[in-house]
C-alpha cells in the first residue's frame, strides 16, 4: 500500500485523482436546471390535463395557470 502511494504521489496521480468539490455557481446552476425541468413537467402536467378537461371551471381554472 505504501508502495502504491509513493508511486501516486512521484508521478502527479495523487493531485489528479484528488476529490475536488463542486464550485458554488456549478450548484447554483445544477439547481436552476432542476428547477427548470421541473416547470417543464409541470406545464406538460397541466397542458395534459387541459386537453382532458371536460368541465368548464376545470379548464378556467387551469388555463390561470
Amino acid at each position: 500500500m505504501a508502495g502504491h502511494c509513493e508511486y501516486a504521489v512521484l508521478n502527479g496521480d495523487f493531485k489528479k485523482n484528488r476529490y475536488q468539490p463542486k464550485h458554488a455557481d456549478y450548484e447554483a446552476i445544477q439547481r436552476l436546471v432542476t428547477r427548470c425541468d421541473q416547470l417543464e413537467k409541470s406545464k406538460t402536467q397541466e397542458s395534459n390535463r387541459l386537453e382532458a378537461s371536460t368541465n368548464k371551471h376545470t379548464t378556467r381554472s387551469i388555463k390561470r395557470l
